[in-house]
């Protein structure tokens, strides 16, 4: 009986990796189009995209805001921005949450009224994009305090 079994297991496996071989082969060397399964020609070329993204991002701006910001990326590459602060002062809970085109894209949040807090976010911004933050802590309708650090 075991010898039935291990020649079964062996014809499977030659089927598989008869089907499998090709396919792998096909897939590792033909050029894909968007939607396809990353192959390695999609690979190389996704690391030749991340290597044409711009590095080396300085600190361009530093303002204060209370509440709700509304921004545009007028800038023909992406920025960096930071956000720090979200408390109001009073409970000491902190809020900061951002959004890019409508799309939630960041969020922190204590609640705690216990010690003093700051909340931090970060994010990317696409060329062309609006983005907003806003700050809500717990028991302030008027919205927390908040610092935004662009960088390009």
């Amino acid at each position: 009986m075991r010898i039935l079994q291990s020649k079964i297991f062996y014809f499977f496996l030659g089927l598989f990796l008869a089907a499998a071989i090709p396919t792998v082969y096909a897939a590792w060397h033909d050029p894909v189009s968007s939607g396809d399964p990353l192959t390695s020609t999609k690979w190389n070329n996704l690391i030749s995209e991340i290597q044409q993204i711009k590095t080396g991002y300085s600190l361009s701006s530093s303002s204060s805001y209370t509440g709700d910001s509304s921004h545009n990326n007028n800038n023909d590459s992406p920025i960096f921005v930071t956000v720090r602060g979200g408390s109001n002062g009073m409970d000491n809970p902190c809020s900061l949450s951002a959004d890019i085109d409508g799309t939630l894209v960041a969020e922190d949040r204590n609640n705690n009224t216990s010690y003093s807090k700051t909340c931090f976010i970060s994010f990317v911004v696409p060329s062309g994009s609006s983005w907003g933050v806003s700050s809500d802590p717990q028991g302030d309708p008027g919205g927390g305090e908040y610092t935004i650090q662009l960088w390009e």
